[in-house]
């Protein structure tokens, strides 16, 4: 038993590919409607190292956020206040572009996993 979910750990926190993971919705932000709210957010292998953004995009009265894998590469985490407009972020990392909600769900797996592994 021991052995299964040490492995699974394992496979869980280990990253096969030397490539950038990000968080993705709404990646065509211009679509009306939509939004990272109300859409699924899924993790995308973005095939480089370039690494991803996040923004609120306000259009007349719609607020749409996003997620994404950078298009360019990003050489510093930043955040880039699009004042009326928004903002967008960018930063450098695996996962690196969550919001505080995305990650509740991946604490209690870890912490279920734990708990079972010490008893």
């Amino acid at each position: 038993m021991h052995l299964v979910l040490n492995l699974a750990l394992f496979l869980f926190f280990a990253s096969v590919t030397n490539s950038i993971r990000c968080y993705t919705c709404n990646e065509d932000a211009s679509r009306r409607g939509t939004d990272c709210v109300k859409s699924k957010i899924t993790i995308k292998d973005c095939g480089n190292d370039n690494g991803c953004i996040k923004g609120l995009l306000k259009l007349e009265s719609l607020e749409i956020r996003y997620k994404k894998c950078a298009p360019n590469k990003i050489n510093e985490d930043k955040c880039t206040d699009r004042s009326y407009n928004g903002f967008e972020c960018s930063c450098r990392g695996d996962l690196c572009n969550n919001s505080p909600g995305d990650s509740s769900s991946l604490i209690v797996i870890v912490t279920l996993l734990v708990f079972f592994m010490i008893f």
